[in-house]
């Protein structure tokens, strides 16, 4: 998997990670069938930049039912209100549940808020877990992301099953 710092223009592609580049927002847009991310300066949101919010604002707005949004450990509540947005699109919506966080802040905001579809545990075979619910390797091969530290966003491929 290629894992690099993204460039304005930088497309959206089976394989690659990307990660937002220190003091800029990273958004999501489209062009066609073709995602791509916008390297923005801009406000701080949540005391910081880059924001999960600002990227989850866009793939709700260019991504649609098309996503799948995951926020992970992390504190405050960044991410929170664009994960709603993203469930409210149609996209799939995950948080990570309480006792595999190290700070379970981030999560706990997007359960609160009601953006959360499912929040299975990332341990191995914890208790109550269909192996459907839980998070798995293969969405990679399924699916597009784009990276940061506490979260990330899977872009449906057109040619592949619904998870």
């Amino acid at each position: 998997m290629e894992v690099k710092e993204a460039q304005d223009g930088d497309a959206v592609i089976n394989g690659r990670v990307l990660l937002a580049p220190g003091n800029f927002h990273m958004l999501l847009r489209r062009n066609g069938s073709r995602y791509y991310v916008n390297i923005k300066d801009g406000p701080l949101v949540h005391h910081q930049r880059p924001a999960v919010d600002v990227l989850f604002h866009s793939v709700a707005q260019y991504a649609g039912a098309n996503a799948i949004g995951v926020i992970l450990t992390g504190m405050g509540a960044d991410g929170a209100e664009g994960l709603l947005k993203m469930k409210q699109a149609g996209a799939k919506t995950i948080a990570q549940d309480e006792a595999t966080c190290v700070v379970f802040g981030m999560p706990k905001e997007a359960i609160k808020r009601g953006a959360v579809d499912k929040s299975p545990s990332l341990a191995p075979n914890s208790p109550g877990n269909h192996a459907d619910d839980q998070f798995k390797l293969k969405l990679f091969v399924n699916f597009t992301g784009i990276f940061f530290s506490s979260f990330f966003i899977l872009i449906r491929k057109k040619n592949k099953k619904n998870i």
